[in-house]
């Protein structure tokens, strides 16, 4: 760790290189021990805090861009630190506190600054949304509509994937997606689509490169979204597997054979990817080997009835708070086949 330390200063790219290098060569076994993890978690917050003091000192130079991408840094540093602290404690809230208070000056140097933006569902209750503009030359954008959930929280997924989609040309929308978790499937997917209908008319939005992304419980929204809403381009979600895993399980306690149950899954789950119109890809590391497995036979179905899915199982590592993946890698993966799959689209004529 001490190394990284030295390398204070390196560009975003550099850094997050040096972080998934960090989480691929940690040990389960190393993962286990509470003193081992207390000790990085100080090493990356104090990198994140020289990071944080580098970008001060360059915002005051009135050097926007070392600023902007010395922040970045901080805030992959504190998301490694985040990433290895338990869930439940006091350190973790501290940390996104600390994150927090960064990305408000991180604000104050961007070229385009976020957008907090308010509009009526279809219910007209007033729906609350953050829209990071893109940085590119073209008159307009892809836009990309992320569903935070109850995981993480919207802040979090900004302060995240801000180092990875900075410089990508891609505008980013984060919505809040715990209250739509208690709704039913069609009713989250109306929602979402009002989210749909604000960027398609953008000026500065290319309403034929509009993705989805949810992770977490917030997978399956953007499943259920992009099986109901064919304008969209692309997705990142679960294919169905919750909604198959629901399926099966009222089979089970109808018909309580394993065979009905098997029969259900290869239909329900096929069934349901079908409806989804545009390209999508299923991250299935995380949840378990259970879910794995279920991605694997869903992809291998997929591919027998040329349904465009793509599957990506991240190495995760076992510990005593849950898997974890490696957060640097997954994010990547999922931003690289984002820009394949949006730059397929095409460019619209709109300027």
């Amino acid at each position: 760790m001490r190394a990284f330390e030295d390398h204070a200063g390196a560009d975003v790219a550099h850094l997050r290189t040096r972080v998934a290098s960090f989480i691929d060569n940690l040990s389960p076994s190393s993962m286990l021990g509470a003193k081992s993890r207390a000790r990085w978690v100080g090493s990356w917050v104090s990198l994140g805090n020289r990071y944080s003091a580098l970008a001060g000192r360059a915002f005051r130079s009135e050097d926007a861009d070392k600023a902007r991408e010395n922040w970045l840094c901080a805030f992959t540093a504190f998301e490694v630190a985040r990433w290895l602290t338990d869930p439940r404690s006091q350190a973790r809230l501290r940390l996104s506190h600390r994150s927090n208070a960064c990305f408000q000056q991180f604000e104050l140097c961007l070229t385009r600054p976020l957008e907090r933006i308010q509009i009526n569902s279809f219910d007209d209750e007033r729906l609350t949304g953050y829209f990071l503009p893109a940085v590119s030359s073209r008159a307009v954008a892809p836009a990309l509509i992320c569903i935070a959930d109850a995981d993480i929280s919207v802040d979090g997924i900004l302060r995240r994937l801000s180092p990875v989609t900075i410089g990508r040309g891609i505008s980013l929308l984060v919505v809040d997606g715990s209250d739509t978790l208690r709704c039913p499937p069609r009713e989250a997917s109306v929602w979402l689509s009002c989210w749909l209908d604000h960027l398609a008319g953008r000026s500065d939005i290319d309403s034929g490169r509009i993705a989805v992304y949810g992770e977490g419980m917030a997978a399956w929204q953007a499943s259920s979204f992009a099986a109901s809403d064919d304008r969209l381009a692309a997705a990142v979600c679960d294919g169905g597997l919750l909604e198959s895993l629901r399926q099966r399980s009222a089979l089970r306690w109808m018909a309580g054979t394993r065979a009905a149950m098997q029969k259900s899954k290869a239909i329900s789950a096929l069934r349901f990817a079908r409806r989804i119109r545009c390209p999508f890809l299923v991250v299935a590391g995380g949840s378990g080997l259970h879910r794995g497995l279920d991605a694997i036979h869903l992809h291998s179905d997929c591919v027998s009835a040329g349904v465009d899915m793509t599957l990506a199982l991240p190495r995760t590592i076992r510990t005593s708070t849950g898997d974890l993946e490696n957060f640097v890698t997954t994010d990547n993966f999922v931003f690289d086949w984002l820009e394949k799959k949006l730059d397929a689209c095409g460019y619209s004529e709109r300027t």
